[in-house]
């Protein structure tokens, strides 16, 4: 960055070997020196355990970290395209971006599909699943910023109970965060509502 007089903050994004791998003390080590070197700044850890976790039985071994490595840049890429769009609800835009990426130390990032928006727990139900489904180890500690992403059909965003427990999701996951930043997007033909959640400033 210094090289072409940009600013901002390196976002270091590292993996940490599975149990398998692991066995391998060379790669053990490399992998704890790796993520003390990074601790300090903001950063990504992608968790290769959880990850074959998450695949077993979807993927071939041939395939597998090329495709989960795939899915986390395709969902990396989404919250970059979803804070530069506008909403006609609440918009996550990149100011709350940089914001979030400017929190030192950890970052976890996790989605899911709810196929039934209108579920009364749906805080609780967008929380759990984005933690159970994510490919970063499990966060550790009040986040001091956090954001929460929902994309919604236009079926969804005119139902009032929809968008009530919408509202209430929203402060579920707020009360989890020290700061948390929301966008809610509408678009057509979603499988369900999608959400996507990250946690900044973990240990």
């Amino acid at each position: 960055m210094k090289s072409v007089s940009a600013g901002g903050n390196v976002v270091y994004v590292i993996s940490q070997p599975s149990a398998q791998e692991s066995l391998n003390s060379t790669i053990s080590k490399n992998a704890a020196s790796l993520l003390k070197d990074v601790s300090g700044h903001t950063h990504i850890v992608l968790d290769n355990e959880r990850q074959v976790k998450l695949l077993r039985g979807k993927v071939g071994m041939l395939g597998m970290f090329p495709f989960a490595n795939t899915a986390f840049a395709k969902l990396l890429g989404q919250i970059l395209k979803l804070s530069s769009e506008q909403s006609s609800i609440q918009s996550f835009d990149s100011k709350d971006l940089e914001r979030c990426l400017r929190t030192k130390k950890r970052t976890f990032i996790g989605s899911t599909i709810i196929r039934d928006p209108k579920d009364p727990t749906l805080g609780a139900a967008i929380f759990q699943n984005c933690l159970n489904r994510s490919p970063c180890p499990l966060p550790k500690g009040k986040p001091a910023t956090g954001s929460m992403l929902l994309v919604v059909t236009p079926e969804m965003a005119n139902d009032p109970d929809i968008s009530k427990h919408l509202d209430a999701a929203i402060s579920y996951v707020g009360g989890r965060t020290d700061t948390l930043f929301a966008g809610v997007y509408v678009k057509e033909d979603l499988p369900g509502l999608v959400a996507i959640l990250t946690m900044n400033g973990l240990d």
